[in-house]
């Protein structure tokens, strides 16, 4: 449900930085959705490598992190793993 600007599922593979990134008009009604962003506005759980709107539900990739700017308990085996399926 999220998407690049302009993009089709079939087209999204990885984003880049500068790319700009929004929830789909559909899934804005999603009470998930809406919580999730509620969560992130209070808490500020943006990123630093991300610029947001929370309000519109949209984003701009600023740049790439850097494995020290994730959290210590990411595990990338689990998720090359996981997506190599």
């Amino acid at each position: 449900d999220i998407l690049p600007t302009g993009w089709q599922a079939a087209e999204y593979a990885q984003i880049e930085p500068g790319d700009k990134v929004a929830v789909r008009e559909k899934a804005r009604k999603h009470l998930r959705v809406q919580e999730a962003a509620t969560v992130a506005k209070d808490l500020d759980m943006v990123a630093p490598w991300c610029e947001s709107d929370l309000d519109k539900f949209e984003g701009t990739l600023k740049s790439l992190p850097d494995r020290d700017d994730l959290p210590p308990d990411i595990n990338e085996n689990l998720i090359v793993e996981l997506y190599s399926k």
